[in-house]
């Protein structure tokens, strides 16, 4: 007998998919009705949806407005990055847990770098790659803890950064270098160098303090100069 998926479940993975996937300004509203026709679904699964992305701060809600894109601010995007690098850390010194055992289920691997090298990445593909790689590494680090409220947090964090990572990757070459440290940490783990490990999930988070305002301020500049196009968006 097939399984029938809860079709406010299908409908809330679908639309958190395309928002953070998309270059949608932020300040612009989410209308139920059209996002509700490009999915071919009812509004209410879309209203469902949008309370829980709300919920998990993805996006925002104005009374008497409706839902929309959320501005992102400095100090929060840092306390995002300060929650993830304390988790990661105390999941890491904590853990009895064979980081290899985690790490053989994973689905992502260290970018490929060909001729070029690891250098700026030169494709949409290229980008989604680097950051998936960064985003499991991240929640595999979590799992160490053995606490589900942690590794939902830091899945949070992701989810909550996930622009910001693929505009920083397009853009800040020093991100590049953050992949590659993050490749040496991982290494460093499957090692069992937890001390070395532990000091380059520091300096990682200390050095990306520096320059998140950098990709912070070019993400506000790109949101003035586009337009909020989004049709085709949900279908």
């Amino acid at each position: 007998m097939d399984i029938i998926p809860d079709k406010a479940a299908e409908t809330y993975a679908r639309l958190k998919a395309a928002l953070l996937r998309a270059n949608v300004p932020s300040g612009t509203f989410l209308n139920i009705k059209t996002i509700a026709g490009q999915m071919k679904v009812s509004p209410t699964p879309v209203r469902e949806a949008l309370i829980r992305l709300a919920d998990d701060e993805l996006i925002g809600f104005a009374a008497n407005r409706g839902y929309y894109i959320k501005h992102v601010h400095l100090d929060d995007l840092k306390a995002e990055y300060e929650m993830a690098y304390m988790v990661t850390r105390y999941a890491v010194e904590k853990s009895s847990t064979d980081f290899g055992n985690i790490r053989q289920g994973s689905k992502t691997g260290m970018p490929g770098s060909g001729d070029r090298g690891l250098n700026m990445p030169g494709s949409e593909a290229e980008i989604e790659t680097m950051a998936a790689y960064l985003e499991d590494l991240y929640q595999q680090l979590a799992m160490l803890s053995g606490n589900a409220r942690m590794v939902r947090a830091v899945r949070l964090f992701i989810d909550r950064t996930a622009q910001i990572r693929r505009l920083g990757l397009m853009i800040e070459p020093k991100f590049i270098t953050y992949l590659l440290q993050m490749k040496v940490l991982e290494t460093r783990l499957l090692a069992g160098d937890r001390e070395e490990a532990l000091r380059l999930l520091e300096d990682q988070y200390h050095a990306k303090e520096i320059v998140l305002g950098n990709v912070v301020r070019e993400l506000g500049i790109r949101s003035r100069v586009t337009e909020a196009d989004l049709s085709g968006l949900f279908g």
